[in-house]
């Protein structure tokens, strides 16, 4: 829901900064940058280390490399937007507000998101310091610290 609204506000007025602050935090910050490259590296990993479904493994890189262009570009964006302190605090706001919900986004149905769980064999650790390390990486990049969050 939360890229939903930002997306619509974004079409209703593409000049809105907010909106697009929101969107591209949203959407390449969390979803794509956090989220889904985090599960596509421990998925392509699981199957190479196997030797299983070589084809898969090759276009889910693929996939993976054209995700990595799309959270550069929100890198990007991003880095300049918040040479603004006022667009700078509102992508922390957002972070603050949808990393709590993100936590639990790859923890296996059924397990504590607080607790220790595996996922194909990965232990909760790795995969949380994986999009830890992720998310780290392009704030340092946009100058922007960790926000503050508290658990939902």
């Amino acid at each position: 829901m939360h890229l939903v609204d930002a997306c619509k506000r974004l079409v209703a007025d593409p000049t809105d900064r907010e909106a697009k602050v929101d969107f591209v935090t949203t959407y390449h910050m969390i979803i794509e940058g956090t989220l889904a490259l985090t599960g596509q590296f421990f998925l392509t990993d699981f199957f190479e280390r196997r030797g299983i479904l070589p084809g898969f493994v090759e276009g889910f890189k693929l996939i993976s490399q054209d995700e990595h262009r799309h959270v550069a570009y929100g890198t990007w964006y991003l880095k300049q937007a918040c040479q603004d302190p006022s667009l700078m605090r509102r992508m922390q706001d957002k972070l603050a507000e949808l990393l709590p919900i993100a936590a639990g986004v790859l923890v296996p149905k059924g397990k504590d998101p607080f607790g220790e769980w595996d996922l194909l064999g990965y232990s909760s650790t790795e995969v949380n310091e994986f999009a830890f390390k992720a998310l780290t990486r392009r704030l340092k990049v946009i100058g922007a610290g960790l926000p503050e969050v508290t658990p939902a």
